[in-house]
């Protein structure tokens, strides 16, 4: 059965429908539509009464401590200021020092940490630091490091060598009226400076600090108190010394017993730097048997050398005169030639005096001939005397 429809609704119902097509068309173009967020930690945490984690705050790493030279007007390479850095801070580390100054052109100060009297590379470091500083010197003039402790100088580092003491405690060419620096205490409390090593012109005093986090300000004015951790050896010396010792004779064709006695020697000395000394020594060495007494002895001139300008070790050489003596009942005997002498040792003490214990040895060349009563006993024979013993060193 066909149904027949008006023509006034059909055409109703047909704008109806592209009505509804047009607004649909509209939504595709022009209408954006907001996506449905997705659940965040802190809504689903609050959903379920759990407190949300804090975010964790953004670290942001401190910037490198940039090296500093010590005197702002001083045009040096890269290099040497990576030099710079790397001793001065080595040494701060170790607490062998706690404040590097450059004083005027040719002086270094340096306040020492509680590691500089017994840190055992305490030479090394102040060796390293000196040559980093090479260029802050005058033509023909060694650097001069000043060393500083608890408001005071107590001596200086200079030529590979440590010299402290009281010939040592006055500063170089501290500014007067000092306010700043190694220097201000020294100023505070009136004492007088010595001259400067080295001068230039247009060359600043001005002093800006290197040092380690959590460093002491040195301490209040006051007096020095001047330590004597090593022997100055800036005098005249004297050696005395007594022990044992054995006395051989060395010969072709020929067996000759060894003998023991009582030994020593005395020697005089002066220094020419902290670690060396030049004089003459003369040892002697004696035994008295069944009426029969025998002597060895030597005048030699000697070099003594230490490990270090700060170092008890030593080594003293020296070339001269060896002879022998014999006196008995049956005839005299005598023998003498060239010879040389040796004895290492360690100094024990830090003042004018100290305790030596030693073990040398005095010996010919080669052969001496052998007299009887002055006449020549067709003997050559080489000398040797081995000693040992306690000295006491005085300057």
């Amino acid at each position: 059965m066909i149904v027949r429809l008006p023509v006034a609704r059909l055409l109703g119902f047909a704008a109806f429908v592209a009505l509804l097509h047009g607004c649909a068309g509209q939504a595709s173009k022009g209408t954006n539509v907001a996506p449905i967020p997705a659940p965040q930690e802190a809504d689903i945490a609050a959903d379920s009464g759990i407190a949300a984690p804090e975010p964790e705050p953004k670290r942001i790493p401190a910037p490198p401590r940039p090296f500093r030279p010590s005197a702002p007007n001083e045009i040096v390479s890269e290099g040497v200021i990576a030099e710079r850095r790397l001793v001065v801070g080595d040494m701060l580390r170790i607490d062998l020092v706690r404040i590097v100054e450059q004083g005027p052109l040719g002086i270094l100060r340096v306040g020492v940490g509680e590691k500089f009297h017994s840190h055992h590379t305490r030479e090394y470091h102040f060796s390293q630091l000196a040559s980093a500083y090479y260029t802050w010197t005058a033509d023909g003039q060694p650097l001069i490091i000043e060393l500083w402790e608890n408001g005071g100088k107590i001596g200086e580092y200079a030529d590979e060598g440590f010299r402290i003491g009281p010939r040592y405690a006055a500063p170089r060419d501290c500014p007067e009226g000092a306010t700043t620096g190694l220097c201000a205490s020294w100023a505070e409390s009136g004492q007088q400076v010595i001259p400067p090593v080295a001068t230039a012109p247009g060359q600043s005093s001005d002093t800006a600090r290197q040092t380690s986090p959590g460093a002491r300000p040195a301490a209040a004015a006051r007096p020095p108190e001047l330590v004597a951790s090593v022997r100055e050896r800036s005098r005249f010396h004297v050696g005395v010394g007594l022990g044992g010792g054995t006395m051989d004779f060395a010969c072709v064709g020929c067996d000759f017993p060894s003998e023991t006695g009582f030994s020593g020697f005395l020697s005089l000395a002066t220094s020419v730097d902290p670690r060396t000394l030049v004089g003459v020594e003369a040892t002697g060495w004696t035994k008295s048997e069944s009426g029969t007494s025998a002597q060895v002895y030597s005048l030699t001139a000697n070099v003594t050398e230490y490990l270090s300008a700060t170092s008890g070790l030593f080594l003293s050489a020296g070339v001269g005169l060896v002879g022998y003596r014999e006196d008995a009942d049956t005839g005299d005997l005598s023998a003498r030639a060239a010879g040389f002498s040796g004895r290492l040792g360690y100094e024990i003490g830090a003042g004018r005096v100290a305790v030596v214990p030693y073990v040398g040895l005095v010996r010919t060349f080669g052969g001496a001939d052998m007299k009887r009563n002055g006449q020549n006993a067709r003997l050559n024979i080489a000398i040797s005397n081995v000693q040992f013993g306690v000295s006491i060193a005085v300057q």
